[in-house]
């Protein structure tokens, strides 16, 4: 599928939400993310769009492991994150097993093993008895509420790893935005002291995606993959497949 990307259409005027309290103190915040925008090239954007389409998943136990990468992203590389993941992607053989579970996690030195236990137990239960009535996403629902919805019933996952399930899920589609430390930093911002900034960092970078013609996760992909020197996911994303 070739993607119609639309370049040259950068506007200084233009500033999405209420970021900061005027245009003038709010544009040195957005201005390198308005450049990465403007330096996303056709190639990038097909290389990751026909990528993440080979990969999206379609069957509930195939979303069920997003979450578990999810689960496995907080507070860790991704090395790790994959490391881990892929000692516990047979949720089959360990459900219900807290014990066999935890030794999974230890093995693999991820971190953070009791509280991840905890909540990959309880989110585990909760899915599988309730994901047609409360996992999917409503037709009336915008994506933002949707993951506002799941970020409120998911213990210990919080707006930004919720949304990074729902990316992974999925990738072409999804208007969420995990804005993780590396986004705030873009946005000369201090994720622990900004906090509060999510929403409007969100809703700036949806518009920016919207306005280029790239899903949203797509062009996170890219910024990130440009940090690793990387052309593509495959080399954190092959566990999913």
């Amino acid at each position: 599928m070739q993607l119609d990307f639309i370049g040259n259409i950068y506007n200084n005027s233009f500033i999405q939400g209420d970021l900061f309290d005027t245009p003038v103190a709010r544009k040195p915040f957005t201005k390198d993310v308005e450049e990465f925008f403007h330096s996303v090239n056709s190639n990038e954007i097909q290389e990751h769009y026909n990528y993440w389409s080979k990969i999206t998943p379609e069957e509930p136990e195939q979303k069920f492991q997003r979450y578990l990468f999810a689960f496995l992203s907080v507070h860790t590389s991704y090395q790790n994150n994959v490391k881990a993941y892929i000692r516990i992607k047979d949720f089959w053989n360990w459900m219900g097993n807290e014990e066999e579970l935890r030794s999974r996690l230890i093995e693999t030195g991820v971190g953070l093993h009791n509280n991840r236990v905890r909540f990959i137990s309880a989110f585990s239960k909760d899915y599988w008895q309730n994901r047609k009535t409360d996992y999917e996403k409503k037709n009336s629902e915008k994506w933002t509420e949707y993951r506002d919805r799941l970020e409120s019933r998911i213990l210990g996952l919080g707006l930004a790893k919720t949304s990074f399930a729902l990316e992974m899920q999925h990738p072409l589609k999804a208007q969420c935005f995990c804005a993780d430390t590396h986004l705030f930093q873009l946005y000369k911002l201090n994720q622990s002291k900004h906090r509060k900034q999510y929403k409007n960092i969100e809703d700036h970078w949806l518009s920016w995606s919207k306005m280029f013609n790239i899903p949203s996760y797509i062009a996170r992909s890219i910024f990130w993959n440009r940090k690793q020197k990387q052309s593509n996911c495959h080399y954190w994303a092959y566990c999913l497949q």
